[in-house]
Parts: structure tokens; sequence; C-alpha cells
């Protein structure tokens, strides 16, 4: 009677284990591949910046699980930071916009941007950065124009991209890259500046 109690108890852990499992099977992956590449526009190279070659591999429903949250933008803040000093007339400010996505993605872009007691303004270019250490966010400049629909106003656009270091069931690495758009207006008389982005 003991052992057949010891069986049964045996069995019992070895089918929670078995229930508690999650396994990606090649059929699943290859599903998820097929929404990174047709809902993101993920791109699969074999020509990825060097930078991607140090992130953390990470699998395709991981993958797209961060893709996801950044997507709804889900519990987002938002944060502006505005430093200025003088320099004679000139005014240099410095705009530092933060987007934290879910709690744990922080996006920031900060603008550099000088304006003149004569009231001329000239933008200075910018830094980006992103606190996510298994992705890789790289901004390809802005563009900086006056807002035709409020010409005391400016508003930026950028092109940018996401890089992802994904491992295969089969073990093989592949690089991704997901474009993602960014538009922003600089409201100089308020010093008010903000971002939004689309993927």
């Amino acid at each position: 009677m003991k052992t057949r109690n010891l069986f049964f108890a045996a069995l019992f852990i070895f089918t929670l284990a078995s229930c508690s499992t999650e396994l990606i099977t090649p059929d699943e992956e290859m599903v998820t591949k097929s929404v990174l590449e047709t809902e993101y526009n993920a791109l699969n190279i074999s020509n990825a910046p060097a930078e991607v070659a140090s992130l953390p591999a990470i699998t395709m429903s991981e993958a797209e699980n961060i893709l996801k949250s950044l997507r709804s933008h889900k519990n987002a803040t938002e944060e502006l930071e505005v430093s200025t000093h003088d320099k004679g007339d000139a005014h240099l400010w410095d705009l530092l916009m933060k987007q934290t996505i879910d709690n744990k993605y922080s996006f920031s872009i900060e603008l550099h941007i000088t304006s003149y007691d004569d009231g001329s303004l000239f933008y200075n270019g910018y830094d980006s950065g992103c606190t996510l250490d298994k992705i890789l966010w790289k901004v390809g400049g802005f563009s900086f124009e006056s807002d035709k629909t409020s010409p005391e106003d400016f508003k930026f656009k950028s092109s940018s991209d996401i890089y992802l270091k994904i491992a295969g069931e089969d073990g093989v690495l592949g690089y991704y890259k997901i474009p993602v758009a960014i538009t922003g207006k600089y409201q100089p008389k308020l010093q008010v500046s903000n971002y939004t982005y689309t993927l």
C-alpha cells in the first residue's frame, strides 16, 4: 500500500510539472514570427549595427510581448525637464522628454534649442536613449519646422528603428529591425514639448 501511495504521489507531481512547463513549438514560433513581420513590419536582417550583437538573445514570444506593450503605450507616463542658460543674447534650451511604458520601458529624447531676444529660434540637435537592455533604439535625426496650423509653434519628426536579437527554437540567432515613427511638438512661449511614436 505504501508503494502504491508513493507511485500516485510521483505521478501527481509529474503531472503538475508537465502542466506548468510552457514549451514553444516550432509551429508556434513560426506563427509569432509571422505576427512580427505582418503586424510590426519586422525585417530579418543580416547586417545589423555592431551594438546589436551585444544584446541578450530573447525568444520570439518575448519580442512580441515587448512590442505589444510599446504599441499600446501600456501604463504610459510622460515627463518633461527643461533647463536653460544664457550666453550673451542667446538662450540655450535643453528639453528632455521621457516616456515610460508599463513601468519598465523608458525612452527619452532631448532637443537642444537656441533662441534670441529678436525672436529667432534655431534647432541644434538632439540626444536619445532607451533604458531597456533587450533592445537597441536608433533614431535617425529630426526634421524641425514651423507648425503651419500654429505658426508660433514648431513640429518635429523622425524615423527610427528598434533592433532585437532573437534566438530561434533551433538555437539560430536572428536580428530583426522594426520601424518606429516619431512625431512631436514644441511650444516656445510655454517651453512645453512632447512627442509620440507609432510602430
